[in-house]
């Protein structure tokens, strides 16, 4: 089955660490393609549950999706969307 990857960076500019939970709730980072479908993480890889951003710091992470590197279009990260 073919899948994408896509790579999103978290930042804080704050003095404390911050740790962004529950990534792997439903249609908290969704694909949706040129059709308008969705479709959430992979479940079957090491998508995190959470990550933590050191203060004053910036953390990468990458995020897989069952869907074909054609088809994804945009990202919505908690209800906002990006373009790919």
């Amino acid at each position: 089955e073919k899948s994408v990857n896509v790579e999103l960076g978290f930042k804080n500019s704050g003095d404390k660490p911050v740790r962004v939970i529950n990534l792997k709730d439903k249609n908290a980072i969704i694909v949706v393609d040129k059709d308008g479908y969705a479709t959430g993480l992979s479940r079957h890889n090491d998508n995190p549950f959470d990550i933590t951003v050191p203060e004053q710091a910036a953390v990468k992470q990458m995020f897989n999706f069952n869907v074909p590197e054609e088809s994804a279009f945009t990202i919505r990260i908690w209800g906002k969307q990006y373009q790919l």
